[in-house]
């Protein structure tokens, strides 16, 4: 089970990495929609309507039966990017994140943290959770957790370990989809 924005902070899979910045590559150069989205992503708005975000193509919308949290899946490569949020967030993401990891450890076989730390992402508060997880590390999960507007949100992408340095154009481009409403 991973860590949820919903408790009262980000899930652990939403959270920082290493007291480095968050390793994301920059994002491709394909020209943005009217919208100000990749091309070819469409923009879907959570049903609390808390904020907006974009969908690449292919990518599916899963409710996850909980009004704060939402998972968008790549059905072609098993990826999400979870999306939380929580209307009571703590004062200090790197800390929520710190203090959610020994129980996110405790419930997945293989967890193997890499870092938790301050991210930059825009002007918020904002912290990098990144690990390995899953029989022999085979997932790899990086969750930003900021604070905004008085909500508290995580951005957590979930990939197979073979795909992690390739999707991080991808994680950058949901950070720029990402808007809170």
């Amino acid at each position: 089970t991973e860590p949820s924005a919903g408790d009262g902070a980000p899930s652990p899979e939403t959270a920082a990495p290493t007291t480095a910045a968050p390793t994301t590559a920059a994002p491709t150069t394909t020209a943005p929609s009217d919208d100000g989205l990749p091309a070819g992503w469409t923009p879907f708005t959570d049903p609390a309507g808390t904020y907006t975000i974009g969908l690449p193509p292919g990518w599916e919308v899963r409710p996850t039966g909980a009004d704060y949290r939402i998972d968008l899946v790549d059905p072609s490569t098993g990826s999400l990017l979870r999306v939380e949020w929580t209307a009571s967030p703590g004062a200090d993401a790197e800390q929520a994140w710190r203090e959610l990891a020994p129980t996110f450890a405790s419930r997945n076989p293989g967890y193997e943290e890499i870092g938790i730390g301050p991210a930059e992402y825009r002007d918020y508060d904002a912290a990098l959770w990144e690990f390995r997880h899953g029989s022999g590390g085979s997932l790899h999960t990086g969750n930003l957790g900021f604070v905004t507007a008085g909500r508290g949100y995580a951005l957590m992408l979930r990939t197979p370990e073979d795909l992690w340095a390739d999707s991080q154009t991808l994680f950058t481009q949901f950070q720029q989809a990402f808007q809170p409403t």
